[in-house]
């Protein structure tokens, strides 16, 4: 019986165990089938690397909608700028206590900057001769305006800053001891649940971050990048906003809140002619410490 190659057809005089006419035939159906085998394996390798995509695609995308979610759960935190009372703005209390009802941020979330009260009297500088109140006028009013702030917000970590410490530098300046005074909290009934520091270090959730009054800071970004971790700050009553600084290892935020003061009164005639103006308003941080942002008044 004839034999006929299975690669180029043609008759073969004996029979040939490879079944081909030549070795040419031969290696050329080598080839071509080693040339299959290779292209069946990688198209088995690429489904199975489409089945691994879209199992990673899925697996990341319910990732981040578990995250989204999760993180819908961290809280807020209220940031209160210097209000200087009782030269702060009319409109002042009634828009932090919006402002912590629209974020739904809990009472223990609730932070000042320093330079709660003004304390005119005891200014460093020459006081003019048409202030507003005497001394003990001015500590009356004020006690009395902190009063409705404490009804609004029964808790609060609040920062001593330079005007509350006015006092006591004007007393140190002239030799008097700290004994023969009373406490800040005393001198202002403050609540129990107010609590008085020179600044507070916030382990929030998402993110840490540092609030300061910030005397001796150029501004919340300078604050944060000098300290190394997120800062809301005050002080600088003429400068609002969030700031971001990224360095080699970290990315942080730092939050100028601005301020709530009145700027007719009195108390800020130093600053009238400034060609800077003071930007009322305040600060949330949000999602346990992820960002910050302005509110302005």
């Amino acid at each position: 019986m004839k034999k006929y190659c299975l690669h180029c057809g043609r008759g073969m005089l004996s029979a040939n165990p490879d079944k081909f006419c030549s070795m040419k035939c031969a290696e050329l159906v080598k080839r071509l089938n080693e040339f299959m085998r290779v292209k069946l394996e990688e198209g088995v390798i690429k489904a199975q690397m489409a089945v691994k995509r879209r199992a990673l695609h899925e697996e990341s995308s319910k990732a981040y909608a578990e995250n989204w979610f999760k993180k819908k759960k961290f809280p807020c935190y209220l940031i209160i700028p210097d209000q200087h009372l009782p030269y702060e703005n009319r409109y002042s209390l009634r828009f932090y206590s919006e402002l912590q009802r629209e974020y739904k941020i809990p009472n223990e979330n609730v932070l000042c900057l320093g330079d709660f009260r003004d304390e005119y009297f005891a200014n460093m500088h020459e006081v003019g001769p048409d202030m507003e109140h005497t001394p003990n006028e001015e500590i009356d009013e004020t006690l009395e305006r902190s009063k409705q702030w404490y009804k609004v917000f029964p808790k609060m970590k609040m920062i001593l800053g330079n005007h509350e410490t006015r006092v006591f530098r004007k007393a140190n300046s002239i030799g008097l001891p700290s004994q023969l005074f009373k406490k800040y909290e005393e001198l202002y009934e403050t609540p129990p649940g107010w609590e008085v520091r020179k600044d507070f270090m916030i382990f929030g959730e998402h993110s840490p971050f540092m609030c300061v009054h910030g005397e001796k800071l150029r501004d919340a970004a300078d604050g944060a990048l000098h300290m190394g971790v997120n800062l809301a700050m005050g002080h600088l009553h003429s400068k609002a906003g969030t700031s971001w600084i990224k360095t080699a290892n970290q990315e942080l935020w730092g939050l100028d809140a601005g301020c709530g003061i009145q700027p007719e009164a009195y108390a800020y005639k130093y600053g009238q002619d400034s060609k800077k103006k003071p930007i009322l308003g305040g600060g949330v941080v949000h999602n346990g410490g992820e960002y910050a942002s302005f509110v302005p008044l």
